[in-house]
């Protein structure tokens, strides 16, 4: 066992506080049958003292007599006015000796090693000065035997409790061992494989579900990050290889004004994709929830949907889309003005992108002890089975049309993690070829 391992340190715990107690339970118990023990004899002798009185002694006017029949195994003796009247055989000088030695208690006890002598001083109400001694002897002494037998039980007991105690920690230890021994051997090529849930309902258990949920995680996020890489080279390769192309081409001969203006506004464009996806990209990963919630302040959520329908307008001519302002309310929220901005620049650009020219979309703001903002359009739509993936990084519904649509497939995967930000709820409902309602809760 390590020492520095938890078992150890809990079975020393463990020891030093049994240990004390065990002392005490021991103190207690010795105590409390020592004094049962004399309790039971001072009662026996003094039974045996008044049965003595009124069987064995006989008065007359002018003298007392001790009838020594029926003694048993005591030492008796009679006195009166300090003399000695009667006394039994086994009683010795000795014996008087003792009691005188011990004149003020009416009780006591010699210890001979194997054996306890008892001693008894019993006055007799009816006698004038008249005194019984009693003595009793071969006494087994059952506290010493107690005190042996607490002796050779209390180690016992101890190594027993300790042996227990091993068994239970190591038992109850298992299942974290397994965890930090999986732990330890996990990399991002080798993660383990979920630990098998102990049946009893309890911390250990709590901890077993916590690990295979966060195997679970990172193999969640291993996958995601393989394919966030595989997106990010991707849509990263495509502007690069556009702008080089172009660059390459202005440089194999001289070229006019009007020809270099054209390679130029197709390198500025790129550029911008690339610096949009940069900026999409940083604020996917940015900051923690923490951090970015503790700037929060009262801000009008209406007076930003306001401003940012201004800067898309020349994109809804240009497509001549109808924006129809179904509700739009004073709605106080704490957020952070560029977070709603981005939320709502997101969903309209969104909304602009796959709407045919023509159609119309729909807009709502209201604030009903939540915010509540909704946007519906007569877009190309979203199938049912494939709308639970479109709030991940760069997934695009059908890549094949989406090409023909500026965008990385980001716009989503920003407003969910906006709509997290506010611990909110993002409904999403869509139908292909008719519309896409979605509705932001904060």
């Amino acid at each position: 066992m390590r020492v520095k391992s938890l078992k150890f340190r809990v079975v020393v715990w463990f020891v030093t506080l049994l240990i004390p107690i065990l002392l005490l339970f021991s103190i207690a118990l010795y105590y409390f049958f020592s004094q049962n023990f004399i309790t039971k004899q001072k009662n026996h002798l003094r039974n045996r003292a008044i049965d003595i009185i009124e069987k064995n002694i006989q008065t007359s006017q002018n003298s007392t007599k001790l009838n020594l029949n029926s003694l048993g195994k005591l030492s008796v003796a009679l006195y009166q006015n300090g003399k000695l009247i009667s006394k039994s055989p086994k009683f010795t000088k000795n014996d008087l000796k003792e009691f005188q030695k011990h004149s003020k208690s009416s009780f006591f006890i010699i210890d001979n090693g194997e054996t306890l002598e008892i001693y008894y001083r019993y006055p007799i109400q009816n006698i004038s000065d008249g005194v019984l001694l009693l003595k009793k002897e071969g006494v087994d002494d059952e506290v010493e035997n107690l005190v042996d037998t607490l002796l050779f039980l209390n180690p016992l007991l101890l190594l027993l409790l300790v042996i227990v105690l091993y068994t239970i920690i190591e038992k109850t230890i298992s299942p974290i061992r397994n965890a930090s021994k999986m732990a330890s051997q996990t990399a991002i090529d080798n993660l383990p494989k979920p630990l098998e849930v102990p049946k009893n309902d309890d911390e250990i258990k709590d901890l077993i579900l916590a690990f295979n949920k966060m195997v679970k995680r990172l193999d969640d996020g291993i996958r995601q990050m393989e394919r966030f890489n595989s997106d990010v080279s991707h849509e990263l390769r495509t502007p690069l290889t556009v702008m080089q192309g172009e660059i390459d081409i202005a440089l194999r001969k001289d070229r006019d004004a009007s020809n270099l203006k054209k390679t130029l506004l197709i390198i500025s464009q790129e550029a911008y994709r690339l610096r949009e996806l940069v900026e999409n990209l940083l604020f996917l990963s940015r900051h923690s929830p923490e951090s970015i919630r503790k700037n929060f302040k009262p801000i009008y959520a209406d007076e930003i949907l306001i401003d940012t329908i201004h800067q898309i307008e020349p994109m809804l001519k240009e497509k001549n889309l109808n924006l129809n302002i179904e509700r739009l309310e004073p709605s106080e929220i704490m957020s952070s003005s560029s977070l709603l901005h981005t939320l709502f620049r997101n969903l309209l650009d969104n909304a602009i992108k796959y709407t045919p020219k023509g159609k119309e979309i729909t807009i709502s703001i209201f604030y009903d002890k939540h915010l509540y903002f909704r946007i519906s359009d007569e877009g190309i739509g979203i199938a049912n089975d494939k709308i639970k993936n479109i709030t991940e990084r760069f997934y695009r519904v059908d890549e094949a049309r989406s090409r023909q649509i500026p965008g990385f497939g980001l716009g989503l995967s920003i407003v969910s993690k906006i709509v997290s930000l506010h611990k909110g709820k993002l409904n999403i409902q869509s139908q292909e070829n008719i519309g896409t309602d979605i509705e932001v809760i904060l």
